[in-house]
């Protein structure tokens, strides 16, 4: 597998792999994480241009899965009911999902951010029990809880080299 930027070119297939993992999320019972739609083309094309939106693909070129990787302070994660394992600068990785047709996929995306960066912060929701055991299998630490804009709580994790 091989880790790429994503081009404007990719969004349909994205926005396929996106709609799959809303698809699983809401079939294992976790209802809240992604609304319909979500993410919007414009978001996506909004991480495009921002050299942040990642493809994960095999040796064929064909897509796996997508990720996004910010290196800013996120404000979702300025408040937490807990603490942080340091305050040192960290990247943070949103809307990962995978097409579901090759093991791993999204630990193999995980992993690259974690080998890219010495710290490393996620958010899921508290029901999505495959992210929840990944990041734990990772080497994550459990932090706390941040709030998203509209109020919704997510559990909040950190991974430090150190």
């Amino acid at each position: 597998m091989d880790i790429r930027l994503a081009k404007k070119e990719d969004i349909k297939k994205m926005q396929e792999i996106f709609a799959y993992g809303r698809k699983v999320q809401q079939e294992s019972g976790n209802l809240n994480q992604w609304e319909a739609g979500y993410p919007s083309k414009e978001l996506i094309l909004s991480d495009i241009s921002k050299k942040a939106a990642y493809i994960c693909e095999d040796e064929k070129g064909h897509m796996l899965g997508v990720f996004s990787v910010f290196t800013s302070p996120d404000p979702t994660y300025k408040e937490i009911e807990g603490s942080w394992l340091n305050e040192e600068p960290y990247a943070t990785i949103h809307r990962i999902a995978a097409n579901g047709k090759v093991k791993g996929v999204g630990q193999y995306m995980i992993k690259w951010v974690q080998n890219q960066y010495e710290n490393v912060r996620i958010d899921t929701h508290e029901k999505n029990e495959q992210m929840k055991h990944i990041v734990k299998k990772l080497g994550f630490e459990y932090c706390g809880v941040i709030y998203l804009k509209n109020g919704a709580a997510r559990n909040a994790y950190q991974y430090s080299k150190k």
